[in-house]
Order: C-alpha cells, then structure tokens, then sequence
C-alpha cells in the first residue's frame, strides 16, 4: 500500500508566515524575508504599495538589504488571485542587479489567499525558471 505524502516545499512555508502577517488591504504589498546561515527564514521588513517603483525605490531597497547583510534574501509580494504582475517580475529583474555578491535573492513569490506562484519555484507541482530550493 502506497500512501499519499503530503510535500511542504520552502515557498509554502514563507506563504504561510506572510499570510499570519497580512491584513485585509495589503494588495502588493512587499515583504522582505531574511534567511539566515541555517536557512531559517526572518520577516524583515513589508512594504506597503505606494504605486509604481521606479529605479530610486529599486536602489533603496537594494541598499537596505546590503546595510543589513544577510546571507540571503525572499522578497515576497501579496496579490489576491497568487498571480504574478509584470511589476513583480520586474522587481526580480531589479534586486538581481542591485544586491551585492554578500546576499543571494533567492526567490521572489506572488502570495495570494489561496495560491502562491515564485519566480525561481514556479508553482507546487510545476518549477520555476531554475528548481531551487530555499535552502
């Protein structure tokens, strides 16, 4: 007999801690995940949406992250549906240029109520642009 296992994968973690942390009006907003030398994972910091980022709010986060040097980084962005915008690709694209060699994007994962999507863990079942784990 064969039994069903249920497979928690790293994003499914990182859903779950930001979903304790949500409120009902934090649609895009941007949370921060530090993960430290362990892998274990640290809400940072979550910013509320302001409307469109641009290269100046892109530096300051970077700059951010590399002040406070962790070995790695999950940036996370709540949307209801868990479907991805072209902002939140594009923030992907953003950090990867600006965070120094000291800290490591890991992933960057659309939460939704129900759902999640990650760039790098694409979606439970399916991958991502590369398979990864967190940690």
């Amino acid at each position: 007999i064969e039994l069903d296992r249920v497979v928690v994968r790293p994003q499914d973690v990182v859903a779950d801690e930001v979903r304790g942390h949500c409120r009902a009006d934090d649609e895009g907003t941007t949370w921060v995940l530090f993960v430290d030398g362990d892998g274990q994972t640290f809400i940072g910091m979550a910013i509320e949406s302001g409307g469109e980022i641009g290269e100046a709010e892109y530096d300051g986060l970077a700059q951010v992250i590399d002040e406070i040097g962790p070995p790695a980084v999950v940036v996370a962005v709540t949307r209801e549906e868990g479907e991805p915008l072209a902002a939140d690709w594009q923030l992907w694209e953003q950090l990867r240029e600006r965070l120094t060699d000291g800290t490591e994007l890991i992933d960057v994962i659309v939460i939704g109520r129900h759902s999640w999507w990650a760039v790098v863990g694409g979606r439970p079942g399916r991958g991502g642009v590369r398979e990864r784990a967190l940690v």
